[in-house]
């Protein structure tokens, strides 16, 4: 007999799935223009943006503080699956 929170469970893992998926396209987006900036406008990268720090470093540095912030964000909202009884 199968237990009832199996369709449930496997509800939750596809949501959490599709929700890591969704993340992870957002930062490849956001990580893809740091890299078409490097490739195709080195110069813009080399222009200071804040504090004297140039582009290249601010972006870099605000990649690493978006993985965090997104991983944060999935423990927030990805749903655990359901005990099973």
């Amino acid at each position: 007999m199968v237990s009832p929170a199996v369709p449930e469970a496997e509800a939750v893992r596809t949501f959490n799935r599709r929700l890591g998926l969704v993340l992870f396209a957002i930062y490849c987006l956001i990580y893809a223009g740091f890299i078409g900036l490097a490739v195709l406008s080195r110069s813009t990268l080399a222009m200071p943006a804040f504090f004297g720090v140039n582009l290249a470093v601010f972006y870099g540095v605000g990649l690493i503080g978006l993985a965090g912030v997104m991983a944060v964000l999935y423990l927030v909202l990805a749903r655990t699956e359901p005990e099973e009884a």
